[in-house]
């Protein structure tokens, strides 16, 4: 899978992209446990620690799954960029 995901990304996929419920590469990445796809997206400085709609991260993912070795990595790499139109946008989201 991350031969997959490389190749996707050296073709244009943009690994920072959302869903519309504020999911990234990386949340899917962590739920089903893909601590190599996880490390690839980390050293292309992809987001990995952002926050969905419904406040989780992809380590509180990971966790959910006990996908151990993927909550270490990620509360280890830890990002700490914050995306203020995000987080307004949820807001305004979940008060509409």
């Amino acid at each position: 899978l991350m031969l997959v995901a490389l190749i996707l990304i050296e073709h244009g996929a943009r690994p920072s992209l959302r869903t519309e419920h504020g999911w990234t590469p990386a949340h899917f990445a962590a739920e089903s446990g893909r601590l190599a796809v996880l490390r690839l997206l980390h050293s292309l400085h992809a987001p990995i620690d952002k926050e969905d709609c419904c406040g989780d991260k992809p380590a509180r993912i990971a966790e959910i799954y006990g996908h151990l070795d993927c909550v270490r990595f990620l509360k280890k790499n830890n990002q700490t960029r914050i995306n203020v139109a995000y987080y307004i946008h949820c807001y305004r989201s979940a008060h509409v």
